[in-house]
């Protein structure tokens, strides 16, 4: 499994990777994604704004909702949708079941093989990258580690390369 916030920030595992060697794997998995048939959501809540537990769960709740009714007429075309999510957060894990009861066709899978489920991994890169692109426009600092590890052209070419796989 590929952590890309510990692969930019250089700790667990990669603590000893040099950047060539990060950025390589970063670099692979990114055009993985980007040659990939995808399409990304991304959900942003400031928690500057949302500093209570109860504010930030309503308004996670309000966005996933949003999403998840985006997309109803299409998911409905499948007889079966699977929800990969490991429970990383508990509120958004409660979230996401409570929506799956709900649909007849929709699985939420929390025990999976991280390290075979390529798209998982792309999915835990791809919320990484739009992190730093929304504190890219946002004008607020990067952390030592993301701007050791990307130049600013790098963060413009990823926003605008990822910009046909957004919906």
């Amino acid at each position: 499994m590929i952590h890309t916030a510990y692969l930019i920030a250089k700790r667990g595992e990669y603590a000893y990777w040099n950047l060539e060697k990060r950025k390589k794997v970063f670099w692979s998995l990114f055009y993985f994604a980007k040659r990939s048939k995808i399409k990304t959501y991304t959900i942003i809540i400031n928690k500057r704004f949302k500093n209570r537990k109860m504010q930030l769960r309503k308004e996670a709740t309000i966005q996933i909702h949003k999403f998840f009714t985006m997309l109803e007429d299409y998911m409905e075309g499948f007889e079966k949708v699977t929800i990969y999510y490991d429970n990383g957060q508990e509120t958004l894990a409660s979230i996401l079941d409570n929506f799956c009861q709900a649909k007849k066709n929709v699985e939420h899978k929390t025990i999976f093989n991280h390290t075979e489920e390529r798209l998982f991994q792309v999915a835990d890169m791809l919320t990484v990258i739009e992190k730093i692109i929304y504190k890219h426009k946002q004008k607020i600092p990067l952390t030592n580690a993301e701007l050791h590890f990307f130049q600013i052209k790098e963060i413009l070419n990823m926003m605008r390369e990822l910009k046909s796989k957004k919906l």
